[in-house]
């Protein structure tokens, strides 16, 4: 059964529950205002080879027998303000044909999330790609500016096995921590879980913007560079976004997890 609110916007001013700023279940057969731009991604009734019932979000991403053709599929949302500390949390599913492979072209990174302040291409912008390995797996990695002045580094440090045969079939419980940089020694952090242990994380998250900054905007999945050559339909389920972090360790200061 599930427990989250459907479709509601929650200010944390507004609510007993301070730290919970939206929570979406899609039992109302649509998205909520949250969600501010699905492409390639409609709620839909959850198919029996899911063996959940009710409703999520299908993110779908076209097959092309080209491999150098990409797909796409996004769910952007905005949260209304701006937070330093953001916990998402969600159901993933991975369908028995999720294959990510390598393409000829060798460009083979595909987006997993991204967070950022005002606009997409200025200041704080933060994230993690998933790359592809042997058999059609899928590794993580983060994705940040390695300095400030830099653009946008994809797959950082990745750790294997994010999507392996094992997963294939089922739903994986997926949380992202995030905690932005205060200076240029207070730095930022990033940490993904999967089924509630820490997959992959880092501490070392520059200061892109003078001063501590936050995020408003984001999506979830999105732009595959690897394309797909079938149908591939991945699903999101109970999403709920809190402005607040665990308290369990974060990775050592100079590594990601391995």
């Amino acid at each position: 059964m599930k427990t989250v609110i459907t479709g509601t916007l929650l200010l944390c001013s507004q609510i007993s529950v301070a730290d919970v700023i939206f929570s979406d279940d899609f039992e109302s057969g649509k998205a909520s205002s949250l969600w501010t731009d699905l492409t390639s991604v409609a709620v839909v009734p959850l198919p029996s080879a899911t063996g959940r019932a009710g409703s999520a979000m299908r993110f779908t991403y076209k097959g092309n027998a080209d491999d150098t053709q990409d797909a796409f599929a996004e769910a952007r949302f905005d949260l209304k303000a701006e937070y330093k500390k953001l916990s998402i949390k969600y159901d993933l599913f991975v369908p028995e044909n999720y294959i990510h492979q390598k393409p000829s072209d060798r460009i083979d990174n595909n987006k997993f999330f991204r967070l950022w302040r005002e606009k997409y291409t200025v200041g704080d912008h933060i994230g993690a790609s998933m790359l592809s390995e042997p058999d059609g797996d899928s590794l993580l990695g983060v994705d940040y500016k390695l300095e400030p002045t830099w653009g946008i580094s994809t797959g950082i440090d990745p750790k294997g096995n994010f999507i392996s045969a094992a997963d294939r079939g089922k739903w994986l419980a997926i949380r992202i921590e995030v905690e932005a940089p205060v200076s240029a020694t207070q730095l930022g952090a990033i940490r993904i879980y999967k089924n509630d242990k820490l997959f992959v994380g880092t501490n070392k998250v520059t200061d892109v913007e003078p001063g501590e900054q936050g995020w408003r905007y984001g999506y979830l999945l999105g732009w595959a560079n690897s394309g797909f050559r079938a149908d591939t339909f991945l699903y999101i389920d109970n999403v709920q976004i809190e402005d607040s972090v665990s308290q369990k360790p974060k990775p050592p200061e100079n590594t990601l997890v391995r």
